[in-house]
């Protein structure tokens, strides 16, 4: 009977493990999946010169980040349109090798800078330049227009798509040739900068000042 019941616990004891075993993979595995996931990410104005271009820019420009094989990473830059813009360079903030321009649309040609650029604007939301790709002179003819794409390869060992969503890897874009002829600069998870608050002029203050004083002697002499 010892024997038997020894046997039985030890059946218990293995179906236990194999349960939490396969739990495990189950969680790992679903893991994996999630990250895997391709994720579309957006951009936001970071120089507001114009709030036309910056709303030009929010709406027709997003970055495509899809897992590729060998553990790389396709990032796909649209320009839906139909308004007038062109994107004459793209940054990479947190990604410095390993990234090639893989396809495009016909008549985007866009190469390599051989130093990194700086995006305009970037300091005010720290934003520091790896490496960087130009549009071609001329850059209204060969950037990414209304309706175009240029698509990159990126060979990292981390998760892209993941460092994407938190801001550790971030995508910069200097955007040209609005419809007013004016240029942007905008970010991916970045908002549009607050509108400044003028400070008081001196003039101002002074008279402030001077009303509280008659204000205050006024109520003395009653």
């Amino acid at each position: 009977m010892r024997s038997g019941s020894g046997t039985d616990s030890g059946r218990a004891a293995r179906g236990v493990r194999a349960a939490i075993l396969g739990g495990a993979m189950a969680l790992l595995t679903a893991g994996l999946a999630s990250s895997a996931e391709a994720a579309t990410f957006g951009f936001g104005c970071i120089t507001g010169s114009s709030a036309i271009n910056c709303a030009t820019g929010v709406s027709q420009l997003s970055l495509e980040a899809t897992p590729a094989a060998g553990g790389s990473y396709e990032l796909v830059l649209r320009n839906t349109g139909p308004s007038a813009a062109v994107v004459k360079n793209v940054y990479f903030d947190g990604v410095a090798s390993g990234v090639s321009v893989l396809s495009s649309s016909p008549g985007v040609s866009v190469r390599r800078d051989s130093s990194p650029g700086t995006l305009p604007g970037g300091t005010a939301v720290r934003f520091t330049t790896d490496l960087s790709f130009t549009a071609r002179p001329p850059a209204p003819q060969n950037g990414v227009g209304p309706g175009e794409f240029v698509k990159f390869g990126v060979v990292t060992t981390g998760d892209l798509v993941k460092a994407l969503g938190d801001g550790s890897v971030r995508i910069g874009l200097h955007v040209i040739s609005f419809a007013n002829g004016g240029s942007e600069s905008f970010v991916t998870g970045s908002r549009p900068p607050a509108p400044a608050v003028p400070e008081p002029s001196a003039a101002l203050v002074f008279g402030a000042g001077a009303l509280l004083v008659g204000a205050r002697i006024g109520r003395k002499g009653r």
